[in-house]
């Protein structure tokens, strides 16, 4: 039986914070351990950016003989902007000695910023009355 390669998102679904980075976790998979294997991976923008992001975002999974599960790390870098949530794929492609199964991975950054209210002091209506009748007196 052909060996497969398949990606989980496994700590993919968390708030980006307000500062730093926060780190999602993938893992990929091998349906059999015999032999050596790797797999490329590499990240889509489906509703992010490249200022969403620190550090590498694709790179190549190397399985040793016997191995069958190894995981790889995003990092998302937090800030204060209000956003909506946001998505992005995780692809694998290119394997060696073997081929692809699940190919993709969906991984969600979580807004946490809230939007920020200002609430100015208007001038209540007996200041306003107050201010025409001066206004008025002084006129005459």
């Amino acid at each position: 039986m052909a060996t497969t390669y398949s990606i989980q998102a496994t700590r993919a679904n968390l708030t980006e914070g307000n500062s730093g980075v926060t780190v999602f976790t993938f893992t990929v998979t091998r349906s059999s351990g015999t032999g050596t294997g790797s797999v490329a991976y590499r990240l889509q923008d489906l509703t992010t950016n490249a200022s969403d992001f620190s550090g590498a975002t694709s790179g190549v999974v190397q399985f040793a003989a016997g191995q069958t599960s190894k995981t790889f790390s995003i990092s998302v870098v937090g800030d204060l902007v209000v956003e909506t949530d946001e998505q992005f794929r995780m692809l694998l492609e290119n394997p060696v000695n073997g081929t692809v199964l699940v190919g993709e991975a969906i991984g969600i950054i979580r807004n946490n910023d809230l939007p920020t209210l200002s609430i100015a002091a208007m001038p209540t209506r007996a200041a306003s009355i107050s201010s025409r009748a001066a206004a008025c007196s002084t006129a005459r």
